[in-house]
């Protein structure tokens, strides 16, 4: 199935499967325009089967889209052995995006935090873009690839995949794993 580029533009943006971030993005080759996956440095080509099904080799992947038309996540589908395995990822953000609320206290928020994952030393980095707070941290955390935060309350957050991202007086908590603010 062809599909223009437009069609596939709401599609665009990054999602949060397990353990990373990937991106969705439109690449035009040879004058066709096709809908990609980007996971690291690597880029593959997805077969449009409909608006919001594509697939991968034997891998599904269903844009989910809530009651306004607004894309919310991926449901994918493959082999899993014998069984078929089937996860969702949340968006975590689109190049489409309007500016955030750039709240004046986040500037406080914002800077490099350092504690602890299963017992070894790990930073993470709070940033202001595009209005919104992101959280990054190593590749080897659960929050690495520039999660956007959404507020629920001042000083509470929650990534794309429901992680709680807590503030306070210099110190941070995503989940139940304390930081503290660098200087």
């Amino acid at each position: 199935m062809n599909l223009d580029a437009s069609q596939m533009r709401r599609l665009e943006g990054t999602y949060r499967r397990r353990g990373s971030l990937v991106s969705f993005k439109v690449d035009t080759y040879i004058f066709v325009d096709n809908l990609v996956l980007v996971a690291g440095s690597e880029k593959q080509t997805l077969e449009a089967h409909s608006e919001t099904g594509f697939s991968l080799k034997s891998m599904r992947y269903t844009f989910v889209a809530d009651s306004n038309g607004a894309i919310r996540g991926i449901t994918v589908a493959g082999p899993d052995y014998s069984n078929i395995a089937v996860e969702f990822w949340p968006l975590n953000d689109t190049p489409y995006d309007k500016p955030g609320p750039d709240r004046p206290s986040w500037r406080e928020i914002a800077g490099r935090y350092a504690g602890q994952e299963y017992g070894q030393k790990v930073s993470a980095e709070v940033v202001v873009k595009n209005g919104y707070l992101y959280l990054d941290g190593p590749e080897e955390t659960d929050w690495h690839g520039n999660m956007k935060l959404r507020e629920d309350q001042p000083e509470l957050f929650f990534t794309a995949d429901g992680e709680s991202v807590e503030f306070g007086s210099g110190k941070m908590a995503i989940g139940n794993r304390p930081f503290l603010k660098q200087i």
